[in-house]
């Protein structure tokens, strides 16, 4: 392995320690999947709920009582959903650019 100044220059050896770094530490596709299975369990858990006119406990601890049909548990469960959703986004976002970053990472070391 050539050293330039105390640095390592070899290509593969910053190859495998880029590898080591995304394997162990940055998987944004898991990433992704766990948004999106969180998501899409929550809303299953919510839509199974309200068809059957149970009360539904949100995450915050809220306690929401459809049956009831109180303006406050529409608006607390409406504020759920959109945080839900924000949270997915967000995460598939990140993902998606981080993704993008480090392809471009990527072919630039072949």
């Amino acid at each position: 392995m050539a050293e330039q100044g105390g640095l390592a220059t070899n290509r593969v050896f910053i190859q495998s320690t880029f590898n080591k770094a995304r394997q162990a530490v940055y998987d944004f596709t898991y990433g992704q999947y766990i948004a999106n299975y969180d998501y899409f369990s929550e809303m299953t858990r919510i839509q199974t709920a309200v068809l059957e006119g149970q009360t539904i406990r949100l995450s915050t601890g809220i306690v929401v009582d459809l049956p009831r049909g109180r303006q406050s548990d529409l608006m607390a469960l409406n504020t759920h959903m959109e945080y839900v959703s924000a949270v997915r986004n967000s995460v598939e976002g990140f993902s998606t650019a981080m993704l993008s970053i480090e392809k471009k990472i990527f072919t630039s070391l072949q």
